[in-house]
C-alpha cells in the first residue's frame, strides 16, 4: 500500500512530498486556467508561464510549463540543487511581473511570439473542446473551444492584475518526488486561494444535435460533479461501455472503429464526453448502439463481470512501477482542487460495490441533457435547425433579446441575386438582431465577447459579432442597404477593447454556428 505524503509548507506555499526512486521531480501548481479568463483575455496564464520562463537565463530542457482549464503547472526535474535553482528563479520571474519589475518590452516581445505561434486555448481532443464551447458558451469550460484572439491587445495592467491575483503563495501548491531541497525558496507574491469557479450551461434546447467542425460522432451529456464517490462509478460507467462499444459495434457489426469516453468536471455538475470514430455512412448505427448502450446500463446497471474487469485494470495500474509517482502527483493536484478521489487500493474495492441505483444516478441526465455533435455529410446542404437529426432535433439559434431601432434592409441587387428579401440586420442601443425572416439571432450589448473583422479581402471586409453565449452574428455587410454604416453603428456599442481586426477566415470555424441566417 502507498505511503501518506508528508505535507508541510515552505514559504507560505503548499508542498506535498515523498521519498520515491528516481530523478527528483518537482510539479509547482498554481490554481489559475482559461475558467478564470474571458474571451478578450484568454491565454492570459499562458503568456504568465511564457514571461516566467523568458526570464530564467540557464532555462534547462528538463523544465517543461502546461497552461490548462484549471491549473497552469511548472515541472521540474535533475538533481536537488537545480531544482531549487529553477524554482527559485520562476518564482523570482513570477514576482517580478506582479509587482511591475519585469520591463513591458520583455512582456511585448513574448505577446508577438504567442500571436506568431498563433496560441491556442483547446485542450486535449478537439472534439472535447468544443463539445465543451456549445454547452457554456464562450466562459468556463467553454474557452477550451476557441483560440486565443487577444494576445496583442492584452495590457500590461491586465497581465499583471492576473498574476497579482492567481500566480501566488496561497494559490500554488508544490509536490515533489523526494526530500524538498536544503534552502528551497519559493518567492511568490501573497495572496490566496482561488477556489474552482462553477458556471451553468447556456440555454440550449436539448436533446439535440449540431454540426461539429471534425470527422468524429461526439455524445456528451451531464454527469455529477467532483465526487470521491461519483469518481468509481464514472471510470465502471465509461470502461463499460468502451468495452461493450468494441465487442458489439466494432468486433460484431463492424460499424466503429474507435471510442474514447472521459469527463470534464465542475464541483457541482460535469459533463461526459463520448467520441466515435466510424464512417459516415454508419453515424445512424452508431449514434444509437452507443446511446442504446448507455440507456442499457442506466435501466439495468452493470454486471459482475463489468465490475471485475473494471478491478482488474485498477490492479494493473498498481503493478505498473510508476504508479506510485503517478498517484502521488495525481492525488495532490485532485486535493488542491478540491476534488477528491479514492487512492488506487481504495478504488478497486469502491469499483466491485458499485450497485445498480449508483449507475442510474449517474446517468440521469443522459436523455435531458443530450447534445449530439454530427460531422458534416454534405458541406452544401446543412441541416436545418428544429428538423430531426440522427438521434434528436437539429439546434437552432440560442434565445435572445427583441431588438428595436436602425433596420438595414437587404439591397435589389442582392434580391435579384437569390437572397432572402426578408434579411434585415437591426441595430438598437439594446442589441442587435439579424434575421432571415424564418430564422432570428440577437445579442444585448452587454452579452458581446467580441466584434471580429476578416480584412482577409480588404474590398469586402467580413464582420462577425461573438456572444458569451457562443451565439455568432455574421453581418452581411455587402448584401444590406447602408451596411457600412450598420457596422460602424455597432462598434460603437462595444468597446474598442473587444473589437479586433484579423487576416485568417478559417479562424471563425471554431464558432459554432447552427442556421442559415
Amino acid at each position: 500500500m502507498s505511503a501518506a505524503p508528508t505535507i508541510t509548507e515552505i514559504d507560505g506555499v503548499e508542498v506535498h512530498w515523498r521519498a520515491l526512486p528516481g530523478r527528483l521531480r518537482a510539479d509547482l501548481i498554481f490554481r489559475a486556467g482559461a475558467v478564470d479568463e474571458a474571451f478578450h483575455t484568454l491565454g492570459t496564464g499562458h503568456l504568465v508561464e511564457h514571461l516566467a520562463f523568458a526570464e530564467v537565463e540557464d532555462l534547462d530542457p528538463d523544465v517543461n510549463g502546461c497552461s490548462g482549464m484549471l491549473t497552469t503547472t511548472f515541472q521540474v526535474e535533475g538533481t536537488p540543487e537545480k531544482v531549487a535553482h529553477q524554482l527559485r528563479s520562476l518564482c523570482r520571474a513570477i514576482s517580478d511581473l506582479a509587482d511591475g519589475s519585469l520591463p513591458a518590452a520583455r512582456i511585448e516581445h513574448e505577446k508577438r511570439i504567442l500571436a506568431a505561434e498563433g496560441d491556442v486555448s483547446a485542450l486535449g481532443e478537439p472534439a472535447v473542446a468544443e463539445a465543451l464551447t456549445v454547452r457554456y458558451g464562450l466562459r468556463g469550460p467553454g474557452l477550451a473551444g476557441v483560440s486565443s484572439r487577444f494576445i496583442e491587445k492584452l495590457t500590461d495592467a491586465e497581465i499583471r492584475s492576473f498574476t497579482r491575483e492567481y500566480f501566488t503563495r496561497g494559490n500554488a501548491l508544490l509536490v515533489l518526488s523526494g526530500d524538498p531541497p536544503a534552502g528551497l525558496q519559493l518567492p511568490l507574491p501573497e495572496g490566496a486561494r482561488r477556489s474552482v469557479p462553477e458556471f451553468d450551461p447556456v440555454p440550449l434546447v436539448l436533446p439535440g444535435e449540431y454540426t461539429t467542425g471534425g470527422e468524429d460522432l461526439v455524445l456528451s451529456f451531464q454527469v455529477p460533479g467532483m465526487s470521491a464517490a461519483a469518481d468509481p462509478v464514472a471510470r465502471l460507467v465509461l470502461g463499460t461501455l468502451r468495452r461493450r462499444t468494441f465487442r458489439r459495434l466494432r468486433r460484431d457489426a463492424g460499424v466503429v472503429y474507435d471510442i474514447e469516453a472521459g469527463q470534464a468536471l465542475q464541483p457541482q455538475s460535469g459533463v461526459a464526453v463520448v467520441i466515435v470514430r466510424v464512417a459516415k455512412t454508419s453515424l445512424p448505427q452508431a449514434a444509437e448502439g452507443i446511446l442504446g448502450i448507455l440507456r442499457e446500463l442506466r435501466d439495468h446497471g452493470v454486471t459482475d463481470a463489468d465490475r471485475e474487469a473494471a478491478y482488474q485494470e485498477v490492479q494493473d495500474q498498481l503493478e505498473d512501477p510508476h504508479h506510485e509517482t503517478v498517484e502521488l502527483f495525481d492525488a495532490a493536484e485532485a486535493g488542491f482542487l478540491q476534488a477528491p478521489q479514492p487512492s488506487l487500493q481504495d478504488l478497486g474495492a469502491a469499483v466491485r460495490a458499485i450497485t445498480k441505483e449508483d449507475v442510474r444516478a449517474w446517468l440521469a441526465g443522459l436523455d435531458s441533457t443530450l447534445a449530439v455533435g454530427v460531422p458534416a455529410i454534405d458541406l452544401d446542404d446543412e441541416p436545418e435547425p428544429g428538423t430531426s437529426g440522427l438521434v434528436a432535433t437539429v439546434m437552432g439559434p440560442l434565445p435572445g433579446p427583441e431588438v428595436t431601432g436602425t433596420v438595414y434592409p437587404v439591397k435589389m441587387f442582392a434580391r435579384l441575386a437569390g437572397v432572402p428579401k426578408g434579411l434585415k440586420l437591426v441595430v438598437g442601443e439594446s442589441g442587435v438582431l439579424v434575421t432571415d425572416g424564418q430564422f432570428r439571432r440577437s445579442l444585448a450589448w452587454d452579452q458581446v465577447a467580441a466584434v471580429e473583422q476578416d480584412a482577409s479581402d480588404p474590398d469586402d471586409v467580413q464582420t462577425t459579432v461573438v456572444g458569451v453565449n457562443g451565439e455568432v452574428i455574421e453581418v452581411p455587410t455587402a448584401v444590406l442597404k447602408g451596411g457600412d454604416r450598420a457596422v460602424d453603428q455597432i462598434c460603437q456599442h462595444v468597446p474598442q477593447r473587444r473589437q479586433i481586426t484579423t487576416h485568417l477566415r478559417d479562424d471563425r470555424a471554431e464558432h459554432r454556428e447552427q442556421g442559415p441566417v
